[in-house]
């Protein structure tokens, strides 16, 4: 892992001060499936969109590349990427693909056994109440729904309308949904009786798909281009990240089950923040480090004031050299 982000100049320090979530490593390094001059081509691209592995733009069942919007809703690629299909990513469709979605099967093969490359996808923006179309988990069915929103309620959660999914109609590059207009919606215990189905949501859980002027322009086709298994494994990546959040005791109070951000922080982006450090500082599965700790001067900025502030930093410590990371 240091040598590939070494021959790509990408440094360590800039990884963890501006990229958020930082590459997670994999499997398969693109080098090694394109030739010299696709890498010599495009690396430069590559590298700004923080994407080195194989298994970065390869669907979880390791069966075909992911779409390019799918690729898009990752959070780590700049919002502000282009919509159309990039050079890099029509170009390496011709190293690894048979129809330009299923692998070759050397290339597959490359992977043995299924692991999890399923990443996490961009967050819904609460502050900017976009009207987009999202999808979320549904532990109760163990399965994806889509759903408009429609509008942000007094409690600061997103109002959707609920849609439904023909799986008869979907294919590899799109998911067919329709709005479900009947009484009794079995996925809507609490407001099963209105119709149109909608109801409220917490907004850490939801995956943007597209933003409500894409979709506005695509709308009467009922087809968006996504892969409904895709869409699938990025919304329970995203709730299995946020149930671990919220589950984890990395930082705790006299309640030894009590995360002590979700004990004294209203649902905030500032707390989703918090949280979001929280896991990637003290990850329990890595030996290497210890949990993350707190510093601060005890300076505060604005006394007296309701714009208080206080300046902190959270840093990691290595197990290895006890040197301290900060990260933040």
């Amino acid at each position: 892992m240091l040598l590939l982000c070494y021959d790509n100049n990408i440094s360590l320090e800039n990884l963890d001060n501006n990229t958020f979530p930082s590459i997670k490593g994999g499997k398969i390094p693109l080098e090694d499936v394109v030739d010299n001059a696709y890498y010599s081509k495009h690396r430069k691209r590559l590298r700004e969109k923080n994407i080195l592995f194989l298994d970065q733009i390869i669907s979880g069942d390791k069966s075909h590349l992911l779409l390019w919007k799918e690729i898009l809703i990752k959070a780590y690629v700049p919002i502000s990427s282009q919509r159309k299909e990039a050079k890099w990513y029509t170009d390496i469709r011709n190293f690894i693909t048979t129809d330009s979605i299923h692998l070759n099967r050397s290339i597959s093969h490359l992977f043995g056994a299924r692991v999890d490359n399923a990443e996490e996808a961009r967050s819904y923006d609460i502050i900017k109440k976009n009207r987009s179309l999202i999808a979320f988990y549904n532990l109760q069915f163990n399965s994806v729904v889509i759903e408009k929103i429609q509008g942000i309620d007094e409690t600061q959660r997103p109002v959707i309308k609920h849609f439904h999914i023909d799986m008869s109609q979907c294919t590899d590059t799109h998911t067919y949904i329709y709005q479900y207009m009947e009484y009794g919606c079995v996925a809507n215990a609490a407001l099963s009786t209105r119709s149109p189905c909608t109801f409220s949501a917490d907004w850490e859980y939801l995956v943007p798909l597209l933003t409500e002027s894409q979709f506005t322009s695509i709308q009467s086709k009922n087809l968006i281009e996504f892969n409904i298994f895709d869409i699938f494994d990025f919304a329970k990546k995203k709730y299995d990240i946020i149930q671990r959040a919220l589950t984890q005791n990395h930082v705790i109070s006299s309640q030894l089950q009590d995360n002590i951000i979700l004990e004294f922080l209203d649902s905030s982006t500032s707390r989703n923040d918090l949280l979001t450090i929280q896991r990637t500082l003290a990850p329990f599965d890595n030996n290497n480090y210890y949990i993350f700790e707190f510093y601060t001067d005890g300076s505060l900025i604005e006394l007296g004031t309701k714009q208080c502030s206080i300046s902190c930093a959270f840093a990691q410590i290595s197990d290895l050299f006890d040197i301290p990371h900060v990260k933040y």
